[in-house]
């Protein structure tokens, strides 16, 4: 019987104390979706860095030499990420395509 009664309260409490997790979306990556994304920007060479060699033969290949890179490819806007951190939100992961972290 005292088993019983042990995990009857001790079953409601472990579910009580999980942590929960969220995704947190942004709205914009420095810069407004609108904006034009120029060569000569960081974010463009930034976005250009993180792709390799085949994938930007790919683009292009589909895409056009001009508009191979979009602004799901720009990283998310760092000051973000860093204002959550100062909120002592610990961020899992980051979804550069979603714009979004899980924290």
């Amino acid at each position: 019987m005292k088993k019983y009664l042990l995990i009857f309260i001790a079953l409601p409490l472990f579910f009580s104390y999980s942590q929960t997790k969220y995704f947190i979306y942004f709205n914009d990556k420095g810069i407004t979706e609108t904006e034009r994304i120029e060569k000569s920007s960081p974010q463009y060479k930034t976005a250009l860095s993180l792709l390799t060699d085949k994938s930007i033969e790919r683009r292009i290949k589909n895409m056009g030499e001009e508009n191979f890179i979009t602004f799901e490819d720009l990283p998310i806007y760092e000051e973000y990420s860093n204002e959550l951190e100062l909120l002592n939100i610990k961020i899992q992961n980051k979804l550069k395509w979603f714009n979004a972290v899980s924290a």
